[in-house]
């Protein structure tokens, strides 16, 4: 039977692993820096940090723009090993519960809002800088419970965490600074362990490092010195002139009347977790009637998402109380304290991520990512004693099913487009056509973002990539033409975006 279940297992992930890679075929380069970082200038941009100090991040931009293959395999193993490598975390070496904590830990990825899956999974760009470090944090921590289990080689281990703490801390800003917080807390709990404490240090001075490289980049220092950045689209949350007061009134009114609301505005995503989290919390303490407060984030979540009231006073403290009741719950559990201080810091990490959001009055809902999978991650750990039941695994997994197919359905129409789109701008690029018309599928903002040019800019980029003239025109059709090609309807014609790219276009630096 051990046996059978093994093939079972590995049969079911690999039938994931499959689905998974055929998403990530699917995925398409945009027009949101996709293009721009397939060309020359995007080599520039990384050299040179003209963007921003994301030089890792930008790299994998950089690569995977330029290779198709890459691309699918990256995005494809991507979607598949952040919920192994969780499941990895949670079995604890026990590889008999493998499958169902993968899938549970699936369905709640898969939860993310269309709003978060586009700006993730469905944008090449934005997947290198917001899924490749939260893949890169959860292979950090299965490294250091090996270091913590052989407590061999430590000049190996050293080196190579400190190499590797460097490259994790070049990915986006805000994950930086909770690595650095996160290795000198590391230092402060194992400096009694004189293992724990080398690699501590070296982790913390590669955190360090990476931190400087981040941050000394013009646009920061910009930032700092002027209060704006990159044409006003970043800016500080607060007045240089202000005083510290003033100024950290600002930053904790960004952070707790802004940013924390907001994860609540797109979907469950976020407050179920949270909603387990307290139920499970409470279940296994001395204050199990509390477990009703599993309710709290699950209808503030709904008030928003009814109401599309985000930002105000009662909104805010009903998300502050949302965010507060899973620590209550945590620190009543009976748990053991080894294993409930790491539930803690795990939980710490995931609102304290957004923190350094706050210093500026920029926002893209794809920051919540990380801190989701954060909680996912406690969420599934309290509920492990469910999950093994007899039929503890069938929720999840008519969820993961369903969620599968949420993402999954739509790949063959959107795939079927690009495939189209190709075909003819090969014949445009053959034939020297001066006029090429392009349908488009009906899934925007639902699994992808941008797909077509809509300015001179970016109809110049299209050029480009696809090697044709300049003063070729082009014609965009809208969402849902594809669906109807070659009948082409008077409504679709008359909303049609034509373009005109110039060849005396001097291309601009986009926004990061």
């Amino acid at each position: 039977m051990t046996a059978k279940r093994t093939v079972l297992r590995r049969v079911f992930l690999a039938c994931v692993l499959i689905f998974d890679l055929y998403v990530g075929h699917t995925v398409f380069y945009s027009p949101l820096d996709d293009w721009q970082w397939s060309m020359d200038m995007g080599i520039e941009w990384w050299l040179s940090g003209m963007l921003n100090g994301r030089y890792v991040g930008n790299l994998v931009a950089v690569v995977l723009t330029r290779s198709v293959l890459l691309k699918t395999l990256s995005i494809g193993l991507g979607l598949f090993i952040v919920p192994y490598l969780m499941a990895r975390l949670l079995a604890r070496g026990r590889e008999e519960r493998i499958l169902v904590l993968f899938i549970t830990c699936n369905a709640g990825m898969l939860l993310v809002p269309s709003m978060i899956w586009r700006e993730t999974f469905f944008w090449v760009s934005a997947f290198g800088n917001f899924v490749v470090p939260t893949v890169g944090f959860l292979a950090l921590l299965l490294l250091l419970r090996r270091a913590d289990q052989t407590r061999t080689h430590l000049a190996v281990w050293s080196v190579f965490l400190f190499a590797y703490t460097v490259v994790l801390g070049l990915f986006l800003e805000n994950l930086t600074l909770l690595f650095v917080g996160a290795c000198l807390l590391m230092l402060l709990l194992s400096f009694r362990d004189p293992f724990f404490r080398t690699l501590s240090l070296v982790m913390l001075a590669g955190s360090l490092i990476a931190a400087y490289l981040m941050f000394s980049n013009a646009i920061m220092t910009d930032l700092m010195s002027t209060g704006n950045a990159v044409n006003s689209y970043r800016r500080l949350s607060f007045s240089l002139e202000d005083g510290l007061v003033a100024v950290v009134y600002s930053i904790l009114r960004q952070y707790l009347g802004e940013l924390l609301p907001r994860a609540f505005d797109l979907g469950p995503y976020l407050a179920w977790p949270l909603a387990v989290i307290v139920f499970l919390g409470f279940w296994n303490s001395p204050c199990r009637p509390a477990c009703v407060l599993a309710l709290f984030p699950v209808i503030h979540n709904l008030v928003i998402l009814k109401t599309q009231v985000i930002i105000s006073r009662p909104g805010w403290i009903a998300s502050c109380i949302s965010w507060s009741l899973p620590l209550l719950a945590l620190l009543v559990n009976r748990t053991d304290w080894s294993v409930k201080l790491r539930w803690l810091l795990l939980y710490f990490a995931a609102p304290l991520s957004l923190l350094p959001l706050a210093f500026t009055s920029s926002l893209v809902y794809r920051h919540f990512f990380f801190p989701m999978i954060l909680l996912i991650i406690i969420a599934v750990d309290l509920a492990q004693p469910v999950l093994f039941c007899r039929w503890g695994w069938a929720v999840p997994t008519v969820m993961l099913v369903g969620l599968m197919l949420r993402w999954g359905l739509p790949c063959p129409t959107i795939n079927g487009c690009t495939q189209l789109q190709e075909e003819l701008i090969a014949q445009a690029r053959e034939t020297g056509a001066d006029t090429l018309v392009l349908p488009t599928d009906r899934f925007q903002f639902s699994v992808w973002w941008a797909r077509n040019p809509w300015d001179v800019e970016k109809s110049h980029y299209f050029c480009q990539v696809h090697g044709l003239s300049d003063d070729i025109t082009l014609i965009f059709l809208p969402v849902g033409s594809y669906e109807t090609w070659p009948e082409i309807s008077q409504e679709q014609w008359d909303a049609r975006v034509e373009l005109h790219p110039s060849p005396d276009y001097t291309p601009v630096i986009p926004i990061p």
